[in-house]
């Protein structure tokens, strides 16, 4: 007895090719960007940025990251990380983002590293004095040079809490809306710093580049 051949139109073979059809675009769907993001600190900034993250679409892949490493060290690791993740993966990363604040470290080392990221091509979110100056954009203007602890002293008032001892393992991203900071208001001032800042990185103070990453992963959001 000669098989049954299904004919084209049955509902059984509509069924079929659209789902060959569905996992055929699901699999050639190309990613369209690929950030790995070395952060200096190993939990406030990754945690940060992986806030962030988990609201993308999901082709963008976003790589955050923080080991302790400071300044030129760090761009090193970012090269290590890069090449491990091409390599592991075959797949390119498209931008590298050194996150690094300006802190206590002497200021040739902070400088150099900045060189040695830009002529790597990397991206850079540096913060001097320190990443939280970004987050304190968001509920009040900085016109002059803040040191970390004035900062965290400005931020326990506003989250109240001890910023230092328990605010850097909140989920920021989220605690900043909870307690109505405003992201449109610290672009716009963190934007300004970043205009009038020293051409000497280590001496510009106040001055945060975080906005450029963020900017970068916010035209992704729904």
């Amino acid at each position: 007895m000669p098989y049954a051949i299904k004919a084209p139109g049955s509902k059984r073979a509509l069924r079929k090719s659209k789902k060959r059809d569905r996992n055929n675009n699901f699999n050639s769907k190309e990613i369209r960007s690929r950030y790995l993001i070395a952060c200096e600190g190993k939990e406030t900034e990754p945690n940060y940025f992986n806030e962030i993250k988990s609201k993308l679409p999901r082709d963008i892949v976003v790589i955050a990251k923080g080991d302790g490493r400071n300044t030129l060290s760090l761009v090193k690791w970012a090269e290590k990380g890069k090449n491990k993740y091409e390599n592991d993966t075959g797949e390119n990363i498209d931008e590298v983002w050194i996150v690094m604040d300006r802190d206590s470290f002497k200021a040739h080392h902070f400088d150099n590293a900045i060189n040695s990221a830009e002529a790597k091509g990397y991206k850079l979110a540096w913060s001097n004095e320190c990443f939280e100056l970004w987050i304190l954009l968001h509920f009040k203007d900085i016109k002059h040079g803040m040191s970390r602890e004035e900062i965290y002293n400005e931020l326990s008032k506003i989250f109240n809490l001890n910023y230092e001892k328990d605010g850097k393992s909140e989920k920021l991203y989220s605690l900043i809306r909870k307690h109505g900071g405003c992201e449109d208001d610290a672009m716009t001032r963190a934007a300004k710093l970043w205009q009038s800042k020293d051409y000497i990185s280590s001496k510009a103070n106040p001055a945060t580049g975080i906005f450029l990453l963020v900017e970068t992963l916010n035209k992704y959001l729904n």
